[in-house]
This record gives C-alpha cells, sequence and structure tokens, in this order.
C-alpha cells in the first residue's frame, strides 16, 4: 500500500510540472505571437514608409542624424547601437525603422561602423569642448565673485595698499558663500586652487601697474628737463643732482627772477618732487640727461668743425682746379710769383676771392704750395731731358736738332729716340704722359727751348734759381742757347 500510494504521488508531481511546463510553452508561444504580430504591423508600417538614398554621402547624413536623435553616447557598443533600432523600443517608430533599413541597403556594415566611431569621435570632442567652456565660464564667474569680494573686504580693512597678500581664502570664504558663483565651483579645493590662482595673477597685475606707473613718471621726468633745455634754462653747466638744480634755481644767484618765479609757478617741479621717482632715481636720470646734453654738445661742435673743414677742404680743391686750368691755359708757370699771378689771373676769381674771406693768408699759401711742387717736379724732369737733348746735339749739330723738333710730337719722338736705353726711354714716355703735372714737363722744356732760341739773352720763365744750378746745366743751357 505504501509503494502504491509513493507511485501515486510520483506520478501526481509528474502530471503537475508537465502541466507547469505545457502553460509555460504556451506562454511563449503567445509572446512570440503578439511578437511576431507586432513586427508584422511594424513591418506593415515600415513598408507603408517608402525610404531610399540617391547616394552614400545622403545615407551618411540619415544615419548619423538618426545617431544624434536616439541620443547614442561615445561609449556604446555596435550591437547596442543596433538594439537601439531594432528592439522592442523602437517598434512604434515606424519610419527610424524605415531609415534604418535604408542604411542598410544602402551602406555596408563596414561603413555604418565607420560612420558611427566617427560620429562618436566628434561627439566626444564636442562634449569635451562644452565641459571645458563650462569649467572656463564657471572659473571666470567665480574669480569675478574673487574680485569685487576681495577688493570690498581689502578696502573694509584698510589694507588695499599691501596687495592681496595680506588675505588668506579662510578670510573671504564665509563671504563668498553668499553667491551662488560659489557653489558652481565643485569642490573646495578647487576654489582655494582658483583663490590661489587670482593671488598670483593680482600680484602680476599689481607689479605691471606699479612699473607702468614708473617708467610713466620717468617719461614725464624727461620730458620735462627736455623743455627745461629748449628754455635753456638747463645747459650743460649745471649742478650733478636734480634736488641741487632746483636749489640754484630758487636762490638769488640761481638765474635772476624769472627762474625763481618758473619753480614757483610750474606745479611740476612740485609733483615731480612727490612722485614715484626716489631721489637717487631722479638724480640718476637728470645726470644721465645732462650728460647727453654734454656729448650733444661735443657732437655739433665736433660736426660744425667737420663741415668748416669740409667746406675749407672743398674751397681748396675749387682754387687748385682754378690754379691748373691757369697752368693749362699758360698764365701761371713754375716760376710765376704769387703777386703777379693775382694781378693777371686771381683778382677777379670767385674761388680766389671766396677763400680769402674766410683767410687771407690762405691762397698765398695754397699757390706758393701749388707751385712749389709743380717745379721740383720740373726741375727734375728738365734735368733728365735736357741731357737727352745734350746728347742728341753733339751726336748731330744745333741747326739739324732745331730742323728735327718744330712741333712738340716731333720734340717728343726726337727724345724717345735718342734715349740710351728702355729704362731711359720708359721715363721719357712717363714724363710726356705725366697727368701728376698741371702740364707735362715734356711740354714745358720744349716751349722753354723755343723762347730760348729766339731770344738768347733772356733767363728761363720757367725755371727757378739758376745761380745753384750745376756746372753741367750751365753747359747745357749754352747748348740750348746755340740751339
Amino acid at each position: 500500500a505504501e509503494m502504491i500510494e509513493a507511485e501515486r504521488l510520483r506520478q501526481t508531481s509528474q502530471n503537475g510540472q508537465q502541466q507547469q511546463q505545457q502553460q509555460k510553452q504556451q506562454q511563449q508561444q503567445q509572446q512570440r505571437e503578439a511578437w511576431d504580430d507586432s513586427r508584422g504591423k511594424k513591418r506593415k508600417a515600415a513598408d507603408a514608409i517608402s525610404v531610399s538614398f540617391t547616394s552614400k554621402d545622403a545615407a551618411l547624413k540619415a544615419f548619423n542624424k538618426l545617431m544624434c536623435g536616439r541620443e547614442v553616447s561615445p561609449l556604446q557598443k555596435w550591437m547596442e547601437v543596433v538594439k537601439l533600432f531594432t528592439g522592442k523600443e523602437c517598434s512604434k517608430d515606424a519610419k527610424t525603422v524605415a531609415i534604418w533599413e535604408a542604411c542598410e541597403s544602402a551602406l555596408t556594415t563596414g561603413e555604418r561602423k565607420q560612420a558611427l566611431a566617427e560620429y562618436q569621435t566628434k561627439l566626444a570632442k564636442d562634449l569635451r569642448n562644452k565641459e571645458r567652456q563650462g569649467r572656463q565660464r564657471t572659473k571666470e564667474a567665480f574669480l569675478k565673485l574673487l574680485t569685487d569680494v576681495v577688493n570690498a573686504e581689502m578696502v573694509s580693512r584698510g589694507s588695499e595698499n599691501r596687495g592681496v597678500g595680506s588675505l588668506r581664502y579662510q578670510d573671504v570664504e564665509r563671504l563668498l558663500q553668499k553667491d551662488e558663483r560659489y557653489h558652481a565651483v565643485e569642490s573646495d579645493e578647487m576654489r582655494e586652487l582658483l583663490f590661489a590662482e587670482f593671488a598670483e595673477e593680482y600680484r602680476k597685475r599689481e607689479e605691471r601697474r606699479k612699473q607702468n606707473e614708473f617708467r610713466d613718471a620717468q617719461d614725464s621726468f624727461v620730458a620735462f628737463l627736455k623743455e627745461l633745455a629748449e628754455k635753456t634754462i638747463l645747459n650743460c653747466t649745471v649742478p650733478d643732482s636734480w634736488n641741487a638744480f632746483v636749489a640754484s634755481l630758487r636762490s638769488s644767484s640761481g638765474g635772476g627772477d624769472n627762474d625763481r618765479s618758473l619753480v614757483s609757478n610750474d606745479s611740476r617741479f612740485t609733483t615731480l618732487s612727490s612722485s614715484v621717482l626716489k631721489t637717487e632715481e631722479k638724480d640718476f636720470l637728470f645726470k644721465n640727461f645732462v650728460d647727453g646734453l654734454i656729448r650733444s654738445e661735443e657732437e655739433d661742435r665736433r660736426r660744425s668743425q667737420e663741415e668748416r673743414r669740409e667746406a675749407a677742404m672743398a674751397q681748396r680743391d675749387f682754387f687748385r682746379e682754378t690754379l691748373v686750368q691757369a697752368a693749362l691755359n699758360g698764365k701761371i708757370f713754375p716760376s710765376s710769383s704769387y703777386s703777379s699771378a693775382v694781378d693777371s689771373v686771381l683778382s677777379q676769381d670767385a674761388s680766389f676771392l671766396k677763400l680769402q674771406q674766410h683767410n687771407r693768408d690762405r691762397p698765398k699759401e695754397l699757390f706758393e704750395e701749388f707751385v712749389n711742387d709743380w717745379n721740383e717736379l720740373y726741375r727734375r724732369d728738365r734735368l733728365f731731358l735736357s741731357d737727352i737733348v745734350r746728347k742728341r746735339v753733339e751726336n748731330s749739330n744745333a741747326q739739324t736738332f732745331k730742323d728735327e723738333t718744330k712741333t712738340f710730337d716731333d720734340f717728343c719722338k726726337v727724345l724717345l729716340d735718342e734715349a740710351a736705353n728702355q729704362t731711359a726711354s720708359d721715363r721719357v714716355q712717363r714724363i710726356i704722359d705725366d697727368e701728376s703735372n698741371p702740364v707735362s714737363s715734356a711740354l714745358l722744356y720744349f716751349n722753354e727751348l723755343k723762347l730760348s732760341s729766339s731770344s738768347r739773352r733772356r733767363n728761363s720763365q720757367l725755371t727757378q734759381h739758376h745761380d745753384s744750378s750745376s756746372e753741367d746745366e750751365g753747359e747745357i743751357a749754352e747748348d740750348e742757347g746755340d740751339v
């Protein structure tokens, strides 16, 4: 009986399990039928909405729009995205399903995955930018709050001249908490960091302000010194310090009533005395300015001297050109005297008159220097040429020499023919072509021989101090007289 009862209980249990399994299968079947029915309806709705793309670019744009509409995050996987458009949550949106299926038809799986990756990369970048901009706006708002609160607190404490360094974050935190910009910052650590950054920037700004004030004070001081220098109140003979200079203007021996009146009436004397510049700084600028005046005066003096020297050199060159032109015209010779040249040539010449206005003796000095240099060169060349002429006369006769040297070109040819060697011939050619003399020594000597042949008793107009000549020169002159 126990066995029969146990068998009956086992069979009853099996029957119950079978019934439960059948019920579960029926429920699943009903769910599948409901799902198929919904999918069928969705399919019908999607089929009712016709979506197609003319190009891949249009399909990609629609795909990106789908990602944006479903708010796909940068961290979602591909299968998670696929479920968004194929799962139950998308069954009610037939248009979205139609666009998704159209994208599946127009794009490959790889293209859609690539489009998703590009969309998520751009979305992540945009989110980071927005987050950074939000933090920047929060930071700027908090720094503005710090500026307002700190300035008010410093004024209330009377410590505006000591800067933000005299305040701590704990001193102003209670005041900051009353403003919503305080609570916009995410943590106390960040607020303290922002306060430290604010304090450092405030310190740098104050340093720049003081530097600008100091620079402006220097510029104003130097500009005032320039104005005093333009009015000739400040010159190179003033004292070495600013206070001593002002005291000299105030004193009875400082330049008279006008200077004392200037000190009393010009407020800048008082303003500069109480400016941000210290006494030693003003003295340094004052001394540098005075030193600059001294250097400027010395430079003006040197430039003036240089200009006068250049003008004198120009007048000297102009006068020398006049002498050279007179020599070329046969009005001045190596033996000419200054007095004869003035009477015959220079008395009405502009260069002579202008040079004489600056220095009465300068024309004579330049003339004698010009004639002496010319005469020295000519005497040296004449001694060499006369030796060649003497040998030519000895080898032929005086009449033959006279006949063969009727022109200067013939005279030069005879000199070159008679030269003893190549060295002598080269020297003769240099004398003929010499441009250092106003007139060639060969031409002067040719003219001298022509003059001596027409008048033996006439001394040469072109030589000086024949009495001091050598015995050989006397013999050469005698031969030339025969010619």
